[in-house]
């Protein structure tokens, strides 16, 4: 896995996947990494701010989706490992494996359904 060197997030750093928490979804993903990168990840962005707002607006991909999951680094950290991945803001939540046992353990973690900022300035 190639990680970026920076210090770790905090415990109260907010963490945000776009979309629907859908399980099958999530898992499906989670093999793809494993296939692609050798690590069972699970895709999240990190709200420098503690805002989603203003996570929207470093990373305009997110407006694709009326609503998200959040959840915190040390939440995440009590269950599964938590790797700077990619460019900021993107993180992967790493499982022991892309298994069915695992992504529903990490969706119970997760604060699901949270509404994201309609679109602005003709998105």
């Amino acid at each position: 896995m190639r990680e970026r060197d920076e210090p770790p997030l905090a415990d109260d750093a907010l963490l945000v996947r776009g979309g629907q928490f859908r399980i099958a979804h999530v898992l499906s993903r989670a093999e793809a990494c494993q296939r692609r990168l050798g690590f069972a990840g699970v895709s999240v962005a990190h709200a420098a701010t503690g805002v989603v707002d203003d996570l929207c607006e470093m990373s305009p991909r997110l407006l694709d989706y009326d609503e998200c999951a959040v959840i915190t680094a040390g939440r995440v950290r009590e269950r599964f490992g938590l790797a700077a991945t990619s460019a900021s803001p993107h993180f992967s939540i790493v499982l022991p494996a892309a298994e069915l046992r695992h992504v529903r353990v990490l969706r119970d973690l997760f604060e699901v359904g949270v509404a994201l900022p309609p679109p602005t300035g003709g998105r």
